[in-house]
């Protein structure tokens, strides 16, 4: 009996060596664009976890300033001894850089890839720090340009040493003689639309310059579950042409998730977290005329992502009673049901409120006989002092008997 034990014990460390230790790790799979700072020193990263096997073989990004000035950009070694085409283009004030990387062989090794970093200068600016935000960023796989719909923005101090010189242009290294695949060089990065011009405020002037007017930063009003999302809401900014939408987890970066045109459309439902039940999320909101941003609630406001219960059709068992059942929610504190004669909830009884996070019925008693009603059930998640509510299920109706 022993030596049957020792062999069996034999056997499944033998099996748990040959598994690889990636299966027993639940591991992000999302692409992220990653922007640390160290000092005044700006390093950017893209990590695309199935790079490696999809062959990615050119990039390109855009780095924009609120203020400040950036130095030349440096290119990580990882990017030089690969790629054979990579330039650098400036905008006027030296607050825009666009990058181009590409080259025939597959840039990535692994699941990230450092492609270089950059100092930001005060130059001239009275600001003490800067935002810096990282977007339009595409790759080609193979022969196929994607837009990953990443961005990425984050804080850094400004110094100012006198060094920074701005000019229109600089080509970094540049190979012409190494196409980029597929023929062509990859299309400049393009601002988000804007609406039309009947449907545009005059262009306001960034918040940084002296004597000018800032772009209204919009105020965050409220942020609930919705059936296809999380729905958040702003109030309007009268001289803004859109507004961008940003979503970050706990302790995470702010990511602009959305461009919504147009200064009185105040609110965007971000369906991307339908699924996400029980993960919790902020929200921040900024204002845009043309590409002049405004400030913006660092805070942001946090939700706890919950879908609705699923309701069965409720039963009326005995005289003036009915049974509600549902699915029930494992990410959920507790449940409250509102029932009510109309469809549309008026004069409808306060909800009652279910504190039982396992239990999926209750009976709901002292009805009018013959009488229809309909009932609808939403779950909550307490955290600490708040409260999360999710959206309210779809009703059913039941005749009492």
């Amino acid at each position: 009996m022993k030596k049957k034990i020792t062999a069996m014990i034999i056997l499944f460390s033998l099996l748990l060596t040959a598994i690889p230790l990636q299966a027993f790790a639940a591991g992000n799979d999302e692409d992220d664009l990653i922007l640390e700072t160290s000092g005044n020193t700006l390093i950017v990263k893209l990590e695309l976890p199935n790079a490696k096997k999809e062959e990615l073989s050119s990039v390109q990004l855009s780095l924009n300033l609120d203020a400040g000035a950036f130095s030349d950009f440096i290119f990580d070694e990882s990017v030089t001894g690969k790629a054979k085409v990579y330039e650098i283009y400036y905008n006027q004030e030296r607050k825009q850089v666009n990058l181009y990387i590409a080259g025939t062989k597959a840039l990535f090794n692994g699941r990230s890839l450092t492609i270089g970093s950059v100092q930001v200068e005060a130059n001239g600016s009275a600001a003490s720090s800067t935002q810096v935000e990282g977007k339009a960023v595409k790759v080609v796989r193979g022969a196929v340009t994607e837009d990953l719909e990443l961005s990425n923005m984050t804080e850094i101090s400004l110094q100012n040493d006198g060094s920074s010189n701005p000019g229109t242009y600089n080509p970094g290294v540049y190979n012409p003689g190494q196409p980029v695949p597929g023929g062509q060089k990859p299309e400049e990065p393009k601002d988000p639309e804007i609406p039309d011009e009947d449907q545009q405020e005059p262009e306001a002037p960034d918040e940084n310059q002296e004597g000018e007017t800032a772009v209204i930063a919009p105020r965050l009003l409220k942020i609930q579950n919705a059936a296809a999302g999380v729905t958040v809401k702003w109030s309007k900014s009268s001289n803004a042409a859109g507004y961008y939408v940003y979503r970050k987890t706990t302790g995470g970066r702010w990511k602009r998730i959305a461009a919504v045109s147009g200064k009185t459309k105040v609110s965007y439902t971000d369906q991307a977290v339908k699924s996400k039940n029980g993960k919790t999320y902020l929200y921040t909101v900024k204002a845009y005329n043309g590409k002049k941003t405004s400030t913006y609630d660092k805070s942001g406001i946090k939700i706890c992502r919950l879908t609705a219960p699923v309701l069965s059709k409720p039963a009326s068992k005995s005289t003036a009673k009915m049974v509600v059942k549902w699915k029930q929610n494992k990410k959920a504190t507790g449940y409250q049901i509102q029932y009510a004669r109309s469809a549309d909830f008026k004069n409808q009884k306060a909800a009652k409120t279910i504190k039982s996070a396992s239990k999926t019925s209750q009976t709901i008693t002292k009805l009018k006989q013959k009488k229809t009603y309909y009932v609808r059930i939403r779950c909550y998640k307490k955290a600490g002092a708040a409260k999360y509510y999710s959206a309210w299920s779809t009703a059913k109706k039941v005749k009492i008997k």
